[in-house]
Parts: structure tokens; sequence; C-alpha cells
């Protein structure tokens, strides 16, 4: 016997998507030009802007520095306002108990003051109308052309008349406003901005990498740190040639990373379909994001890895090992006039070793898959991003907007 009743309805369900995974960022959309200007611009992509773009707004984007240098020529005008009459013949500064506050207060309190104003300005430019980025651009454009070298002038000759000059200060003033506003209109903002933010990421991530990466590296680093040659090595180098060997080996470091994040961009753009090739500068740009990156996670390792030397070095080699070693007693290390319990000899292995470690950290990222995955994979999909995000914005306003 057929059965004729018909079936029970069947709900129907709409599709759903799966929501993206949280460490591979979703190709954007941009409702608005606009939108897609901040985004980019968060980005640190500021080439991929068109230029008429990248020119509006020069004058507000670069106030906060403005402010940033102003205050800070008046401040140290000031500070030499209150010093040079408290400055015998032989440079020693003779001071009362109020004086010596006020100085103290200056040095201290100044530089604060002095960041707190302009970051409060930048704030103002970037959050307010076009109005008012218009009145804080002339405002700041004013203090630093004309304001501030005329008042700084005037603080240098009531200490030695005759020494400097309004016209010379203008024109100082000027081309630094100038190469400034080209620095702005190239991105270089946009880029210290995404890096910082990056920077706080990476500093998040420091328990891993100190679990990952310092047991292995000490295997090899504690070998040379307790070793005599290098101890006399240092020992034989004064400020400036310590500095020129970390130098190397940092100059070093950044060719690795800047190598590395060229072939991984050239290879992310042979995989993808030619629709809006790249020009130089957005190239540039694309290949600035990872470099900038990768760089802060070796500067963050090698800080890192020379206060553990620093800390560790002070903990286990006593004056007389290190006497031993560099056939003299170690030099103690001086801060502002303030003898430091560490010597001279421990801060320069430990500094020539910590940029060894920032090298050998920046070598491996590119090399070895374990650190790649941990540390350079996640650019590598940030900057994929990027790309996607540029092909969206080319394909939505790139076609109709121009150049």
């Amino acid at each position: 016997m057929t059965d004729t009743r018909a079936p029970p309805p069947r709900l129907a369900l709409a599709p759903m998507s799966a929501p993206p995974a949280p460490d591979q960022p979703s190709t954007p959309h941009f409702r608005t030009e606009d939108e897609a200007h901040r985004w980019l611009r968060s980005r640190g992509l500021a080439q991929v802007l068109p230029r008429s773009v990248r020119i509006k707004g020069i004058g507000w984007r670069i106030s906060g520095l403005l402010v940033l240098l102003a205050s800070g020529h008046l401040l140290l005008g000031a500070l030499a306002l209150l010093v040079t009459p408290l400055t015998d013949s032989e440079g020693v500064i003779t001071a009362t108990d109020a004086q010596s506050v006020a100085i103290a207060a200056f040095v201290l309190g100044g530089p604060a003051l002095v960041l707190l104003l302009a970051w409060m300005v930048a704030r103002l430019a970037r959050r307010g109308s076009d109005a008012r980025r218009a009145v804080i651009a002339i405002a700041t454009a004013l203090l630093w052309l004309v304001v501030t070298p005329i008042v700084t002038t005037r603080m240098l000759r009531s200490i030695e008349p005759g020494e400097s000059s309004y016209t010379q200060a203008m024109i100082q003033a000027l081309l630094i406003y100038v190469v400034l506003g080209f620095l702005t209109y190239l991105g270089t903002g946009t880029v210290v901005r995404w890096s910082l933010r990056r920077s706080r990421q990476e500093l998040a991530a420091l328990g891993p990498m100190i679990v990952r990466v310092l047991p292995v590296l000490m295997l090899a680093v504690l070998f040379l740190f307790f070793n005599a040659e290098i101890w006399q090595v240092a020992a034989g180098l004064d400020g400036p040639r310590t500095a020129a060997v970390a130098s190397v080996l940092a100059v070093l470091a950044v060719s690795i990373v800047i190598v590395t994040a060229r072939d991984e961009l050239r290879r992310m753009i042979h995989e993808r379909p030619d629709r809006h090739p790249l020009r130089l500068g957005e190239r540039i740009n694309l290949t600035v994001i990872p470099v900038a990156a990768q760089l802060s996670q070796v500067a963050i390792f090698a800080a890192m890895m020379w206060f553990f030397f620093v800390l560790f070095g002070s903990l286990s080699i006593s004056d007389s090992v290190a006497k031993a070693w560099i056939a003299h007693p170690p030099t103690p290390a001086e801060a502002l006039g303030v003898v430091l319990p560490i010597s001279t000899e421990l801060l320069k292995v430990a500094a020539i070793l910590a940029t060894f470690c920032g090298l050998s950290f920046a070598a491996s990222s590119g090399s070895d898959a374990t650190y790649r995955e941990a540390f350079l994979d996640a650019i590598l999909e940030e900057t994929r991003a990027s790309l996607d995000g540029r092909d969206v914005y080319c394909e939505q306003f790139r076609a109709t907007g121009g150049r």
C-alpha cells in the first residue's frame, strides 16, 4: 500500500559563512573612499593613495611634530638661560637649593610636558573638522616658522650677543618644515605609527619569544660570554669603536631582513593576478612594512638579550674574574655623573653579543622553519592582507578616481 502522506516540511536554513580565523585577516570591503583611505593609512600604505590625497592635509598632519620641535627648542633655550649664569669658567654649575630644584624640574618635567603638548595637538588635528585642522595647521606653522626662531634667537643673544641671526634661524626652520612636509607626503608618518603599534604587539608576545628562542641561543652565546678573549677585545674598544662594531652587525641584520622581505613580496606578487600592477612607490611601501615589523622583533630581542647579559654578568662575573681576563681592574660605568654598580667592559660585551643575537635571530627567522612559523608567517599574512586591501581599493576607486 502506497503511503500518500506528504513528507514533513523541512526547515530552510540560510547559508551561513564561517567567520574568518582570527589569525588570518579577511579581505576588506570599503563603503566610501574616505574609509578606504583610513584603512590604507592604518596599514602604513600611504603610497597606495592618490597624490592629491597625500598632498591634502600635510599641514595639519605635521602639526604635532612642529609643536614638539618648537616646544623642545624653547625648553632648551629656557634651560640655557637658567644654567648659564650659574656656570663658572670650568663648566661647574653652582646653584642654590631652589635653583637646583628648578633645574631638575626643567630636566625631568620639561620633556614630558613637551611630549604631552605635541600629542594633544596631534590628537585634536586628527579628530577635528576641516576648519579646525586648517586653524591648527596655520597656527603651528607660524609657531615654528616665526615665533620659535625669534624667541630662541633672542635667548641665544642674551647669552652670547651677536652669535645668532634671525634670518639664519628662519631659513633653517623653513628647511625643516619642507623636509617634514615631504616625508609626510611620502607616507613616513603612517609607516612610523604603524611600526609603533606593531611594536606594542611584539612586546605582548615577548613571553613566547623568550621561551622559543632564548634557551637554544644560550647554548652557543654563553660560551662566548664566559670567554676571556671577547672581554679582552671589548676592553680594548672605546665607546665609538664599540658602537661601530655593533653597527656592522646591525647593518648585516637589516640587510638580511630586507632581502627576506623583498623575496617574499616578489613571491606573493607572482602568485596574484596582474590586474593592477604595483608602482615603484607601492612596491617600496609594501616592502618597508614587513621590514619594519621584523626589525621591531629583532630590536626587541636584541634589547632583551642586552638586559639579560648585563644582569647575568653582574651576578656571575666578579671583579676579580674580570680583572684576570682583561689584566686590569674593571672600569665602573657612569651615567649623568652617577657611578653604576656595573663595569663598562660588561656593557660593551653585552652590546656586542646582543647585536650578534639580533643578527642570528634575523637570519633564523628567514631560514629556520620553526622560527619562520613563529615569527615571520604572521607578518607575511599581514602583508598579504594589505595586498588584498590594495587590490580591493583599486577595483572600487582607482579605476574611476585616477591619480
